[in-house]
């Protein structure tokens, strides 16, 4: 059977890769500004089919992945970074899928290069002529005011053993 090879395996996660990208533009968190066209929100049916498809390819992706490390395990070596680059090229051209957090850490690192004290406030600071202000009006409700969870590292901590 096909899909059993290493170059099936390939193939079947390539097209799984494909269906999620293709999927997450009618189901993936777009940005509230910025885009253009491409980005525009869908309908509901339009994206319930996006999401259905993209469960589709990431069920494919996992099945191929699995498949092709039963392969590794049995000393298959050739064509292992064609194999990523296979699955991967569709994912980097993808919106992000499930999750609006990638904007956060893009405002976030926006505010650090304006000079803004990340642990101090959220994303809201950044005004409209500001890099990262696209980003920061695609933060989440509550999360536009909230500096991130986590403290800052500290120089009085004793190294980690």
């Amino acid at each position: 059977m096909w899909v059993l090879s290493a170059s099936g395996c390939r193939w079947l996660g390539a097209g799984g890769s494909l269906a999620v990208a293709v999927g997450g533009y009618a189901a993936g968190t777009l940005p509230v500004l910025g885009g253009g066209p491409l980005w525009e929100p869908r309908g509901s049916a339009l994206t319930l089919a996006g999401a259905v498809l993209a469960y589709l390819g990431l069920t494919l992706l996992v099945a191929a992945w699995w498949r092709y490390g039963v392969l590794l395990a049995r000393g298959l070596r050739h064509g292992v970074l064609a194999t990523l680059a296979c699955w991967t090229a569709p994912l980097l051209l993808a919106p992000p899928l499930h999750s609006a957090d990638v904007y956060s850490y893009i405002a976030q690192g926006a505010m650090v290069l304006e000079g803004h004290d990340v642990y101090g406030a959220g994303p809201a600071v950044l005004g409209p002529g500001d890099l990262g202000a696209d980003a920061a009006a695609s933060v989440g409700g509550n999360w536009t005011h909230t500096p991130p969870r986590t403290d800052p590292p500290s120089s009085s901590s004793p190294p980690a053993s």
